[in-house]
């Protein structure tokens, strides 16, 4: 149990330690952004299209690339940490002697919400100080899911995603198609930008790469798994011949020894008694 409770301990600060980088770059690339943002809506600085503020653009950008791909590995190994944290309950269950193997579900599952319950707290705090309401909608579906996930009951489960997915999907996504980025409410935020999103060729061409990587990953892996069943057969034949082999020249031997031992058990034949001849007469004295 120890040694799951310093494994867990280990990647959880790992994990938090990736999540956190990722969303407190985010959150002072936006800062910056909305201070330069909002000097031009209060008329303090000009909009400039010359190629040094594009080039401050893409920079921003550049710099938030690594931001999905970190956020999720965070998560990941927050799920993992979890994990190890609660995975000695189960080895405490097979001592008792109960079946353990829906306490492995159990704890799978579990650990899944509780790294998005994590999660969405730490955004909630990241992100309360540049975007409040925003913040709010992650406090909402990490508070509703610690106070709903460990009654463990399934209806209670369904009616926290339903919460969660619904106000993230209606908030981030739906709401802001309604208004203009001129008429948009105040209280309707985002939280920064997803670099490798701004530009869909530049998806769409990342996507094909890693789809052309692994389709030569699986057929490398696939040529080496054929060579190895390939040399794994041939070396079965060869080991069977040899034990072929060793198994006839074992029962020549055996026969022989066989063969030797009988003769050696087959008792000598008994000398032939010689017949005694009769003592000649006495010739007496007359």
């Amino acid at each position: 149990m120890f040694t799951w409770f310093v494994t867990g301990t280990v990647l959880y600060l790992l994990g938090l330690f990736i999540f956190l980088f990722s969303e407190i770059n985010a959150v002072l690339i936006t800062r910056d952004s909305d201070f330069r943002l909002n000097l031009i809506k209060g008329g303090y600085a000009e909009k400039v299209d010359g190629p040094e503020y594009k080039k401050q653009e893409s920079r921003e950008l550049r710099k938030l690339e690594p931001r999905p791909y970190l956020t999720v590995f965070g998560i990941i190994v927050l799920f993992f940490a979890i994990a190890c944290l609660l995975f000695p309950l189960c080895e405490l269950i097979d001592i008792l002697g109960l079946p353990s193997a829906p306490c492995v579900l159990i704890i799978t599952v579990g650990a899944a919400f509780a790294a998005i319950c994590n999660a969405t707290f730490y955004l909630f705090l990241v992100w309360s100080c540049t975007r409040t309401y925003a913040s709010l909608i992650f406090l909402l579906i990490s508070v509703s899911g610690s106070i709903l996930l460990p009654a463990g009951n399934p209806i209670l489960l369904m009616l926290w995603v339903a919460i969660a997915f619904g106000s993230w999907y209606t908030y981030f996504f739906y709401l802001p198609t309604l208004y203009t980025d001129k008429d948009k409410p105040a209280w309707l935020q985002d939280i920064g930008k997803y670099g490798l999103l701004e530009n869909s060729a530049a998806v769409d061409d990342n996507i094909t790469k890693f789809s052309r990587a692994l389709r030569t990953g699986a057929e490398v892996i696939h040529e080496e798994i054929q060579e190895s069943v390939e040399a794994a057969r041939k070396k079965a034949e060869e080991l069977a011949e040899e034990a072929k082999k060793q198994a006839e020249a074992a029962a020549e031997a055996a026969k022989k020894q066989a063969e030797a031992a009988a003769s050696v058990a087959k008792p000598a034949e008994a000398p032939k008694p010689t017949e005694a001849k009769p003592a000649p007469p006495k010739m007496g004295l007359v």
